[in-house]
């Protein structure tokens, strides 16, 4: 069911089979962005079937901030709580104190893991992909080409890096020129459903019609539905 092409994308791994690429870059869950990721997890279960977890440094930064925050105010909770109870009932709950001094140091370690590695990272001047893509994110195009220009290999050959492009440019308000992006991925890379996707986000802001959204939608859900090795009316109730 595949398009005559050599490079093929998987929904599991997040990873163009027939793209060299080096195995710690992929698609971050969180962000969306193609990117350096500091977690790459691959859970089996008793079925045998794979569940990945990709997360690129900066989405860690922010998942640990919240969670150190929800910790935080759990363990304000409980000690409120234990303090009302220990004053109105003479009473209180050890077990709920426990666990939330666990819960708090447990988020306090994760915190301090992440502001050291973030430490680190600055100290080596970091990796250009995510300063790539988190100028791409605020829109800052020129910065990103000029960092992806200094890359090693010819990075417009990765649909990961197009993809980025395309989402920068939309960030920049220049959609026609994202559109083009968009085409060039779904050009050289027809398995790859991030193209449709972002063509269609281009083609939306520039005010085409609902007809032609359609058609882009039903592209990208029949292209993904095969990289999950799933019906494409599956997918589409999925979508």
């Amino acid at each position: 069911p595949y398009q005559a092409d050599d490079n093929l994308f998987c929904n599991n791994c997040s990873r163009v089979i027939g793209v060299d690429d080096q195995p710690d870059r992929g698609i971050c869950d969180s962000c969306q962005y193609y990117t350096q990721l500091v977690e790459n997890k691959k859970e089996v279960a008793d079925t045998g079937s794979i569940t990945t977890s990709r997360i690129c440094h900066p989405c860690r930064v922010q998942q640990t901030v919240a969670t150190f925050l929800m910790a935080l105010v759990i363990a304000i909770v409980i000690g409120i709580v234990n303090v009302a109870t220990l004053y109105f009932a003479n009473r209180y709950f050890p077990v709920l104190i426990l666990i939330g001094g666990a819960s708090l140091i447990w988020s306090i370690i994760s915190l301090l893991k992440v502001v050291i590695y973030s430490a680190a990272q600055k100290a080596t001047g970091g990796s250009p992909l995510v300063t790539a893509a988190t100028a791409l994110r605020k829109g800052d195009t020129d910065k990103a080409l000029d960092i992806i220009g200094k890359l090693e290999g010819d990075m417009t050959g990765n649909p990961g890096i197009l993809m980025n492009l395309s989402r920068g440019l939309i960030n920049a308000g220049d959609f026609a020129k994202a559109d083009q992006f968009a085409d060039v991925m779904i050009a050289n890379f027809p398995n790859f459903q991030f193209g449709y996707i972002e063509k269609m986000k281009a083609r939306a802001a520039l005010g085409d019609n609902q007809e032609e959204m359609n058609d882009l939608l039903q592209q990208a859900i029949d292209v993904s539905a095969r990289n999950a090795v799933r019906s494409p009316r599956r997918a589409a109730l999925m979508a």
